[in-house]
Parts: structure tokens; C-alpha cells; sequence
């Protein structure tokens, strides 16, 4: 495995030490996958009026109060918030 800063070396070893991950490999793919998703949030480019209303939501989640979408409405929603993804 690569080397770590001295930093990063004992933050990897007290989460596996807790227990957090089964083993360095699983700890560096869920890392990965957290940078993964950081990425794709900020290419959004999300205005603040769109970040207020995606704050909203969330709270509507929390509290009960959301609704299920299937694929299609996702694809619907992506097209009219950014003007990407696949047309329906």
C-alpha cells in the first residue's frame, strides 16, 4: 500500500482498531467513494436558491414528510434542475 502521512497513518489505524472498517482495502474504497460523490455534487454547480431548496427537502425527509420517485422522475428532475441527463 502507499505510504500515508504520519496523520492519515494513525487515522487509519484507530478506525480499523474501532472497528470501523474490516480492513485497509474496504477503508480506501469507501475514501474513494466519499471523493467520488464530493466530486459529482460540485460539478452540479448548484446556485443557492437550488442548495436552499435541496436543504428543504432533506428537512421534508427527516420529518416524514417525502415521496418516493422511481428512476424516471429522477431523470426528469436532473433534466430540469441542470439540463443534463438522459432525456425520457
Amino acid at each position: 500500500m502507499s505510504s500515508l502521512s504520519p496523520q492519515n497513518e494513525q487515522f487509519v489505524e484507530q478506525a480499523l482498531a474501532r472497528g470501523l472498517f474490516a480492513s485497509r482495502e474496504e477503508l480506501v474504497d469507501a475514501a474513494v467513494e466519499e471523493l467520488r460523490i464530493k466530486r459529482d455534487f460540485e460539478q452540479l454547480a448548484l446556485s443557492p436558491e437550488q442548495l436552499q431548496g435541496v436543504d428543504h427537502a432533506i428537512d421534508q425527509s427527516e420529518a416524514g414528510q417525502g415521496c418516493e420517485y422511481g428512476e424516471a422522475d429522477w431523470q426528469d428532475l436532473l433534466r430540469r434542475s441542470t439540463g443534463r441527463g438522459r432525456p425520457g
